[in-house]
């Protein structure tokens, strides 16, 4: 989680068991231990690089200077990397072993892989799914349940529709603002709704419920990930944070000024509070008062 408090960025990142963060505030670098399980994090900030990788399989790097958000997420062998910098958004999902892209800048969102005459291969529900795909008008053909998948794509407002083991996809591929396109595969429904500001993609994959919403200005992210809920919401001036991880709430909220974060983990009450300018922080951790003063 990041804000910017008084002309600079203040960033929160936490983990559970053998993980750390370290930080920058004022000038000065405040560093201290945090986990979750085998997650890591370090971070810059009043830079221009934080990076944190975190949880089990998983893990997230973001850059965060003003303009740029970058988030890379990984569930086992899924993850999902996001460019936000009011007007670039690149998604990538992977599910199992596929992935899919996503180019939204302005005027172009385009939802099949690659990079520029790239191409997109996935597994989903045990059955092989094949994307080679265009640039601006072009074309995305698929093997999916033994059948042969092909149709075209536009550019801005381009529909595409296909027929999958029977059942009708209709899939308005690109939009300006508030674009989206949906799926059918195999059976369950991938849904990517996408846009320049307020853009969001939610997303149905097959066994489990895999929910994510990112924006621009206010962005924030939930996720549904196989048997634990996982929810991250982030916010960049008076962001904050709450997430469910295998049982345990973890609640991050931030301020604007005065920013703080507060963090509950199982047993034990984790609050941290960070100022920019005479930056402090307080940590209460496992009962006991943790007081690291910055100026």
């Amino acid at each position: 989680m990041s804000q910017f408090s008084a002309g600079c960025l203040i960033f929160f990142p936490a983990g559970l068991i053998f993980g750390w963060m370290s930080q920058f505030s004022a000038g000065c670098l405040i560093f201290f231990p945090v986990g979750l399980i085998f997650g890591w994090m370090s971070q810059f900030s009043a830079g221009c690089l934080i990076f944190f990788p975190a949880a089990g399989f998983g893990w997230m790097s973001q850059f965060s200077a003003g303009c740029l958000i970058f988030r890379l997420d990984v569930s086992i062998c899924s993850w999902m990397c996001h460019f936000s910098s009011s007007w670039f958004h690149f998604g990538l999902v992977v599910s199992f072993f596929g992935w899919m892209s996503h180019f939204s800048a302005g005027c172009l969102t385009f939802f099949p892989a690659g990079l520029i005459f790239g191409w997109m291969s996935k597994f989903s529900a045990g059955c092989l799914i094949f994307y080679p795909a265009g640039l601006i008008f072009g074309w995305v053909s698929q093997f999916s349940a033994g059948c042969l998948i092909c149709f075209p794509a536009g550019l801005i407002f381009g529909p595409m529709s296909q027929f999958s083991a029977g059942c009708l996809i209709s899939c308005p591929a690109a939009g300006l603002i508030f674009g989206w396109m949906s799926q059918f595969s195999a059976g369950c429904l991938i849904f990517f709704p996408a846009g320049l500001i307020f853009g969001w993609m939610s997303l149905f994959f097959s066994s489990w419920f895999n929910f994510r919403l990112d924006v621009s200005i206010f962005g924030w992210m939930s996720q549904f990930l196989s048997s634990w809920f996982n929810f991250r919401l982030v916010v960049s001036f008076f962001g904050w944070m709450s997430q469910f991880s295998a049982g345990c709430l973890i609640c991050f909220p931030a301020g604007l000024i005065f920013g703080w974060m507060s963090h509950f983990f199982s047993s034990w009450f984790n609050f941290r509070l960070d100022v920019s300018i005479f930056g402090w922080m307080s940590h209460f951790s496992a009962g006991c008062l943790i007081f690291r003063p910055a100026v």
